[in-house]
């Protein structure tokens, strides 16, 4: 082992995504949808215009400006990143010392405990019960015994899929004596109330993020925003790359944000067909030794006891990608066509491995 890499380096479990090419790809909670023809044409004009042999702008100015206003947001609330991931690296890196406490939830999106590795602070995970629920009351008890820093999780939660209400949430935010960071980036699919994007803009310790990965369908440019009080944006200002979203990144994505009825409609579908696949998945394991649970995301969760593995192994020999997480498999609405063969395949593994 080479001595000049630090321990925290070396003990780190690295994120490997799988790059293969499947049929069908249910993994990894992306859009089913491209930008329709009209906008790809806009987005191809803006590519035009580009001018390539100069730096973008390192403030984002107009693709923040087409966020709040998707949004409703006043100017000055908001950062733009290199997707979320960056985001969140920035933000506990800068925020978060060496020994400092982040406190998350478990389960939920691994990568806010890896970047916390980096930054070399401690991480203190709040267990969820079997229905993955979070009792806000005990996560405050946690955080005040554990003198936590920063508190980061996903609501609704990636990967169970519930959400917390709004109400309880800011109340939780205001007992909170640390930051909390809510990633909203599942937020669209919800039809709960659960959103607290605009009280970031007055409470003094929360941070909201949002992405253009999931409902907006631009997963491969990665673009993301931190929402939170002039003084925390200000601060996360100071420290992020000067250019960290590429000209192209702004370009496309400012265009996708003044295409609010498109993005309405999109949202609306998939929503939609993730209603459609819970029933459907319901039904095709009613008797079975198989938990379906609720989702107010793009995606649902399965617990097949004891066959998670060999279900998710007799899908790939029909190169159907869906998430294997040990107990668990995690499937998105990939849209009608692929969700009915999804089914369709899952019906008949489903007799095969439990006999049925």
């Amino acid at each position: 082992m080479n001595r000049f890499i630090p321990d925290k380096i070396n003990g780190l479990k690295e994120y490997t995504p799988d790059n293969s090419t499947y049929r069908i790809r249910a993994d990894a909670n992306e859009s089913p949808f491209l930008p329709s023809s009209e906008l790809l044409g806009e987005i191809e004009d803006s590519l035009r215009k580009l001018a390539f042999n100069r730096y973008p702008d390192s403030s984002a100015a107009e693709l923040i400006r087409a966020f709040t206003e998707y949004y409703g947001l006043s100017e000055g609330c908001a950062v733009a990143g290199n997707g979320s991931d960056e985001l969140i690296s920035i933000i506990e890196s800068s925020f978060l010392s060496a020994g400092d406490v982040l406190v998350v939830a478990d389960p939920d999106f691994s990568m806010y405990e890896f970047y916390a590795g980096i930054a070399g602070a401690e991480v203190v995970a709040y267990e969820k019960g079997d229905g993955f629920g979070i009792d806000l009351d005990r996560l405050l008890c946690l955080c005040r015994e554990k003198n936590a820093k920063m508190v980061m999780m996903s609501n609704p939660c990636n990967p169970t899929g519930t959400a917390l209400d709004a109400g309880g949430v800011m109340s939780f935010v205001r007992d909170a004596d640390c930051i909390v960071v809510m990633d909203e980036a599942y937020m669209e699919f919800c039809t709960s109330d659960s959103s607290v994007l605009s009280e970031a803009l007055s409470a003094d310790n929360l941070i909201v993020l949002k992405t253009l990965s999931k409902a907006f369908g631009l997963a491969s440019l990665r673009c993301g925003f931190a929402v939170s009080n002039r003084d925390i944006i200000g601060a996360i200002g100071k420290v992020k790359s000067p250019y960290n979203v590429n000209s192209f990144t702004q370009a496309a994505g400012t265009a996708v944000l003044r295409h609010k009825d498109e993005m309405e409609s999109k949202r609306k579908e998939i929503v939609g067909e993730r209603i459609r696949l819970h029933a459907e998945l319901s039904k095709i394991t009613e008797g079975l030794p198989v938990r379906v649970f609720p989702s107010e995301t793009n995606f649902v969760l399965l617990k097949p006891e004891g066959k998670s593995r060999e279900i998710f192994e007799l899908l790939l020999e029909r190169s159907i990608k869906i998430r294997y997480m040990g107990e668990y498999l995690r499937i998105t609405a990939a849209g009608r066509h692929d969700d009915d063969e999804i089914l369709d395949s899952l019906a008949l593994i489903l007799k095969q491995v439990y006999g049925a």
